[in-house]
């Protein structure tokens, strides 16, 4: 399974995570990596950084929905498509499209 993977089923598992929240739940990952996936899921718009109000050094990191993904990549294929929704749906109970 992929690191971007791995990160996706975290964020759906739970709810918005700190990059060390996310490190406690993959442990075998090197920090750089999962900050390498954490970027680049975030230039795709499947993530979303949240600003933390209470320290503003550190952020939270969340799923973004389906029609926030599907805003910032029209260009998506249809299998990747289909695995975004499918992600959503357990993630939030509901479409949201």
């Amino acid at each position: 399974m992929s690191i971007a993977l791995q990160i996706i089923t975290v964020l759906n598992e739970r709810d918005a995570q700190t990059p060390h929240q996310l490190k406690k739940a993959l442990p075998y990952l090197d920090m750089k990596d999962l900050k390498y996936a954490i970027r680049r899921l975030r230039e795709k718009g499947i993530v979303k950084k949240i600003p933390n109000l209470l320290d503003m050094r550190r952020v939270f990191y969340r799923l973004a929905t389906y029609s926030e993904i599907m805003e910032e990549n029209p260009e998506l294929n249809e299998e990747e498509t289909l695995i975004l929704k499918t992600i959503v749906d357990q993630n939030y109970g509901t479409t949201l499209y």
